[in-house]
């Protein structure tokens, strides 16, 4: 969690988001994960849900590019219920509530291919 508070995503390029569910009797387990790209690196959010992502789309006649949204803005913060919520603001206009028990991260730093034009 603190590895995640002290990251500065801002101007990250989001490469991909998934999220998944999966049922197993009464139990049941959700994730969810972000790919992004920050310059020569690549992170790797993913989340333990404690429930479902909540994803707030601008409006059509929204002034925010509709370009491959980047990171802007996040904050952190503790669930009245448990757990933490990660909300997160992209420059399409669209915001994300992550609501989340614990967060993996990783990040790998890309390097050029050797023999490539």
């Amino acid at each position: 969690m603190r590895k995640l508070a002290g990251l500065c995503l801002h101007d990250a390029e989001l490469i991909g988001f998934d999220e998944a569910f999966q049922a197993a009797g009464s139990f049941w387990s959700a994730l969810a994960s972000f790919v992004l790209q920050d310059g020569g690196r690549v992170h790797t959010l993913a989340y333990a849900l404690a429930d479902r992502v909540e994803r707030g789309r601008p409006p059509e006649d929204s002034p925010f590019s509709k370009e491959r949204p980047h990171w802007l803005h996040d904050e952190i913060a503790v669930r009245p219920e448990g757990g933490f919520v990660h909300r997160i603001l992209f420059s399409d206009g669209g915001v994300m509530t992550v609501p989340f028990v614990a967060v993996h991260l990783a990040t790998a730093k890309l390097s050029p291919i050797q023999g490539a034009a």
